[in-house]
């Protein structure tokens, strides 16, 4: 058995003329047919107002998913942190623990979808200062011997064994900039990652600043997200995969921040400067749409394809990044019949050629 851990990604994304029932009944069909093909776990995406994701709330879902599964570990990808209160939050990751023996990891994130700070209320300059604080607050509520209100905390306490610190479930945060690569190294929290589309350059500068800070701090480890697909030829994936891919890509486009957004943004400067490259590689215009050409230059070196390619584009990446914990999006063809084909072969014919690293960051000790 390979010592790597696969994840699936639940996308609850909505094309036109699909209901929503038939949207959180594929999740759940994935969750449950990932668990009897040995994923490891899934993560489950919070959007707001937008067709490119319908669960507006992750912990509710994460609760269901916990429930309809006896093995598979469900997360958070992520819970908006400038959305929660983390009295409550703490109050709810506390539960989940409790209800799913220990089966539920947090993934926190600030967001960056304009029409989700307006609805509610929140200053978006604010985003990083509010993930932090929020993060930080949970933390304190659920530690063992914090500082908390009440005095003893939430009761229930997690249910977690004390692996790598006070005893908290498993805490990551989406990573996009140095700065919170930074400050989670400090906490010791992991970094959930999304595979680049240029190489792994950027993702070897967060983790070469993160172990710099880190030293030897325990953290759960990192994540990596990828879109991955498996044919019997890369002409058939790329067919399946790349007008599904196109339509998500552009429903993500119209509800993030805008150009000029980003611009008044200083804490988004890092998206501001992945909205110029998108720019620089094809956009249309400020407004506008992504083009196939982008699209599909984005899927290459991405584990869609034939079987061989699907092993050696995965194990370049985990050799790179030093990071044995991958999390795969198999929603690209917007089809059921071919993502659960998709999730088999991943599984029974690309997962146990697969190795972890040879050599690990030096503070990830302790991942589960």
């Amino acid at each position: 058995m390979t010592n790597v851990r696969v994840d699936l990604v639940a996308t609850t994304a909505r094309r036109d003329g699909t209901s929503p029932t038939a949207v959180f009944d594929r999740a759940i069909r994935m969750a449950t047919l990932g668990e009897t093909l040995g994923y490891d776990g899934i993560w489950l995406l919070e959007h707001h107002f937008t067709p490119y994701g319908l669960c507006p709330d992750t912990i509710t879902m994460s609760g269901y998913v916990l429930g309809a599964t006896s093995t598979l570990r469900v997360g958070t990808a992520v819970c908006v942190a400038p959305f929660h209160n983390p009295i409550r939050l703490a109050e709810n990751v506390a539960l989940l623990d409790q209800l799913s023996h220990g089966r539920f990891d947090v993934g926190l994130g600030r967001g960056g979808f304009g029409a989700d700070f307006a609805a509610f209320g929140v200053d978006p300059a604010r985003s990083t200062d509010l993930l932090f604080e929020t993060t930080e607050r949970l933390v304190e509520i659920l530690s063992v011997g914090g500082v908390v209100l009440p005095e003893r905390g939430p009761d229930p306490h997690p249910v977690q064994p004390p692996t790598y610190t006070q005893g908290l479930p498993p805490l990551y945060v989406a990573c996009e900039s140095a700065t919170t690569a930074e400050w989670a190294a400090e906490g010791g929290l992991g970094l959930l990652l999304h595979q680049p589309g240029k190489g792994v350059a950027g993702l070897l500068g967060k983790l070469e600043l993160y172990d710099a800070v880190a030293a030897t701090t325990p953290h759960p480890g990192h994540v990596v997200f990828c879109i991955g697909h498996v044919a019997d030829s890369m002409e058939a994936a790329a067919d399946h995969v790349l007008p599904h891919l196109l339509w998500w890509a552009n429903a993500g486009l119209a509800a993030a921040f805008t150009f000029a957004e980003l611009r008044q943004l200083p804490n988004y400067e890092a998206h501001f400067r992945q909205w110029q490259q998108a720019v620089l590689d094809g956009l249309t215009s400020e407004a506008a749409s992504v083009e196939m050409d982008v699209v599909r230059r984005r899927v290459n070196g991405s584990p869609v394809g034939t079987v061989d390619h699907c092993v050696r584009t995965l194990q370049e990446l985990i050799d790179a990044c030093g990071i044995a914990h991958i999390a795969v999006g198999f929603e690209a063809s917007n089809d059921d019949g071919l993502i659960e084909e998709a999730m088999t072969r991943l599984a029974v014919e690309v997962r146990p050629r697969l190795r972890a690293p040879a050599d690990r960051p030096a503070a990830a000790l302790l991942e589960a």
